[in-house]
């Protein structure tokens, strides 16, 4: 009797936890190719970069990095997630703060740093695609591909 009692109590657990993780992943945004605009405040931030991220400061680049910190936390879930990029299957919960890549495609280069520096602190709404961290200059779990950004209303 005490087994059946245990397996019971045991699949109830299983079924409560399979739904609540259901249901906290179809609330939150998704990786790209979905494009997402979020709100919140531009700050900057330098870590190490190449050769070596650190690991030999005196040789090693100090790079000014961007990221916006959110208003309210998000979800990122990696459900339905179909791209071969591995890097996007791990979903991520209670995200505060996002890395941004301001890189332009279009017209093959980064924003004046000059300019950048001008918005520290301040409120904007950017538009872009979620993407997973997966290498040594990504500095948060979650960064944003940015495709634009306006000041926060």
């Amino acid at each position: 009797m005490r087994i059946i009692i245990a397996s019971l109590i045991a699949i109830t657990t299983i079924l409560f936890l399979e739904n609540t993780a259901k249901s906290e992943t179809s609330e939150c945004l998704k990786y790209t190719p979905e494009i997402t605009t979020l709100t919140g405040t531009l700050w900057m931030r330098k870590y190490y970069g190449p050769p070596n991220y650190g690991e030999d400061p005196k040789t090693d680049s100090l790079d000014n990095f961007y990221f916006l910190e959110l208003n309210r936390p998000i979800c990122v879930s990696s459900e339905g997630h179909n791209s071969d990029d591995d890097s996007n299957d791990e979903s991520e919960f209670n995200v505060t703060e996002l890395q941004l890549d301001l890189y332009d495609p279009t017209r093959m280069k980064y924003p004046k740093e000059r300019d950048l520096l001008k918005m520290i602190g301040r409120r904007f709404t950017i538009t872009g695609t979620l993407w997973h961290a997966a290498y040594a200059h990504d500095h948060t779990p979650v960064y944003m591909n940015v495709k634009s950004i306006m000041p926060a209303k």
